[in-house]
C-alpha cells in the first residue's frame, strides 16, 4: 500500500512539474521550483544576487527570467589586467538600462564595435561562454545593492550606453557616472535564468 501511494505522490509530483494547470498542484510545488536564494552558488559557479518570484522578461530572448547570477570576479584582459575598457568611441543603438536588457546589451556592445577593437568589454565577457554579459544599469545597482564588490575598484561599467561617446558606469561612492568608452572600469559579468 505504501509503495502505491508513494507512486502516486511520485506522478502527481511529476505531472505540477511538467505544466500542470491545476492551481492547487501549482501552489504545492511552486517551492520547489524555485531551489535559490540570494547568496546561493548559482548554476554558473557565480553568486546568486537577485530573485524576483513573478519573473522578469529578457530583450533578448523575450523568455521570463527569475533569477540573476554574478561571477565570483571581474573580468581580467590578456594582461590580467581589471580595468577594462567599455568600448571604442562609437555608437551602439538599442541599448538599455532596464532589468533583463543586460544580455541583449553585451551582445550589440560586440557587435557594433569596430573590426580591430580588442580587449573590449563584450568581447572579454562573450569569451566566457555560459550566458554571461555585462549589467543593464537597473541589474549594475541591483547587483551593487545586494553583494559586495571588490573593494580595489570604484567604478564599474553597465552595458548601457549613454550615447556614442559615453557609457552608463557606477561609482561605489557616487553612484551613477557616464564616461567616455575608452576609460577603464571594472566589469562583473552577470548571467540571468
Amino acid at each position: 500500500m505504501k509503495t502505491r501511494l508513494y507512486l502516486i505522490a511520485a506522478l502527481l509530483l511529476c505531472i505540477a512539474l511538467n505544466g500542470c494547470e491545476n492551481p492547487w498542484m501549482k501552489e504545492l510545488v511552486e517551492p520547489l521550483k524555485f531551489k535559490y536564494k540570494i547568496g546561493d552558488t548559482g548554476p554558473g559557479g557565480g553568486i546568486i544576487f537577485y530573485f524576483n518570484r513573478a519573473g522578469f522578461t529578457m530583450t533578448d530572448t523575450g523568455k521570463k527570467a527569475h533569477y540573476l547570477e554574478a561571477a565570483r570576479s571581474d573580468i581580467k584582459n590578456a594582461a590580467g589586467d581589471i580595468l577594462i575598457k567599455w568600448g571604442e568611441d562609437t555608437g551602439v543603438p538599442g541599448t538599455s538600462e532596464a532589468l533583463g536588457s543586460g544580455r541583449n546589451n553585451t551582445r550589440l556592445m560586440f557587435d557594433y564595435q569596430p573590426s580591430g577593437a580588442t580587449d573590449t568589454a563584450s568581447q572579454l565577457c562573450l569569451a566566457l561562454g555560459n550566458d554571461w554579459f555585462i549589467p543593464s544599469w537597473e541589474e549594475l545597482v541591483l547587483l551593487w545593492n545586494n553583494i559586495e564588490l571588490s573593494p580595489s575598484t570604484s567604478f564599474y561599467w553597465s552595458s548601457t550606453q549613454e550615447d556614442n561617446n559615453y557609457a552608463v558606469s557606477l561609482s561605489t561612492t557616487t553612484g551613477k557616472y557616464s564616461y567616455q568608452k575608452s576609460g577603464a572600469f571594472s566589469v562583473r559579468p552577470i548571467r540571468a535564468f
